[in-house]
């Protein structure tokens, strides 16, 4: 064997390393997004689920005798989610009700629920719910009217 063949066989090899990291560097690549993606995905929807468990206790505290009364309905109030079973501590949840016809009897309040994970503090938009400011994704919002129709 001569020396010419002997050095075309290092360079060769050395091309084929070179191939294999760069395929591999993609395989692990993609794994890890993927892994982001199935991570995120669960997350929103246990945050949903909180929220929707939240949303359906406080329906249920509608039906309370003093739930319109001024006093026991915080207009524009941070309130923090209790009703709901959190699956770790990982996730924190507020609402707030708003009174979309601006009157002084409330026939109807708007409820803003805001859930989100990955962070003790909630995203500094969560009170106008994507008005600018924190563009943090780890967090779901919900918000629905609910009326005072036997009223």
């Amino acid at each position: 064997m001569s020396k010419k063949q002997a050095g075309q066989t290092i360079v060769e090899t050395v091309f084929l390393v070179g191939i294999a990291f760069l395929l591999l560097s993609g395989l692990v690549t993609s794994a890890i997004f993927s892994i982001k993606a199935s991570r995120y995905s669960r997350n929103k929807a246990i945050a949903t689920r909180i929220g929707r468990e939240q949303i359906e206790a406080i329906k249920a505290e509608k039906q309370e005798a003093g739930f319109w009364d001024a006093g026991s309905l915080l207009i524009d109030n941070s309130l923090s989610c209790t009703a709901v079973s959190f699956p770790s501590t990982n996730f924190h949840c507020l609402y707030r009700y708003t009174d979309p016809n601006y009157s002084g009897e409330k026939t109807q309040v708007e409820v803003r629920l805001i859930t989100w994970w990955d962070s003790d503090d909630p995203p500094s938009s969560w009170w106008d719910f994507g008005g600018g400011g924190d563009e943090r994704k780890n967090n779901v919002i919900l918000t629905t009217i609910i009326s005072n129709w036997e009223q």
